[in-house]
């Protein structure tokens, strides 16, 4: 089995995100601007084709059901998690409860990449 390592960057000093495809760049910039934040790709795509980086907001909507006639809007953040050493979903619900939810091939398919936690904090606001 052979795994695409890629990584982008977010450039603390110039608040914009820099995407490589090489990753000898990546390790070589990484040294000379140490205000870049390192996002690794995790190997998978989202429900649309788009890769999916460490700290990108992914978005799952629950269909309508009897309890939630318009159904439920969910953001979570990827993250690696130490703890399991794998890629996971990390979401506050409105309680300020944290769940974190590991990330496979098999449920991908269903959540949209709809934007970063750097350029794109507000999105981790739960929506109902």
């Amino acid at each position: 089995m052979e795994r695409e390592i890629k990584f982008r960057c977010w450039n603390e000093a110039t608040k914009n995100m820099i995407n490589w495809r090489d990753t000898e760049k990546t390790f070589h910039i990484r040294i000379n601007l140490p205000e870049c934040v390192l996002l690794q790709f995790t190997g998978l795509k989202d429900k649309n084709g788009k890769e999916i980086f460490e700290g990108d907001v992914l978005k799952f909507v629950f269909e309508p059901s009897k309890k939630h006639k318009k159904g439920i809007v969910h953001h979570h953040q990827v993250i690696w998690y130490d703890k399991k050493s794998k890629w996971s979903l990390r979401r506050t619900d409105e309680k300020g409860n944290l769940h974190i939810v590991g990330i496979g091939k098999l449920d991908i398919d269903t959540y949209e990449v709809i934007g970063n936690i750097y350029e794109n904090p507000e999105l981790l606001e739960d929506k109902e």
